[in-house]
């Protein structure tokens, strides 16, 4: 893999598809904690102050994020 964590969460959240950490993870490597991090941080100005949307999966319990690129 190449890039930084940063550059590999963005590029695949740029797609617009709903996903879940784990998705987020698998793809792009590090961990389940600093993809997290990472989605945080694109919605900061200085990483382009991006819109992270999300929602509940109530039948499976778990959260999806969606990146609409600025």
């Amino acid at each position: 893999m190449n890039g930084t964590i940063l550059s590999r969460v963005r590029k695949f959240m740029s797609c617009g598809r709903w996903n879940t950490l784990h998705d987020i993870y698998y793809a792009c490597g590090g961990s389940i904690t600093g993809c997290s991090a990472r989605l945080r941080d694109l919605r900061k100005k200085q990483f382009g102050g991006h819109k992270i949307q999300k929602r509940y999966l109530r039948m499976f319990g778990t959260w999806q994020y969606r990146m609409v690129v600025n």
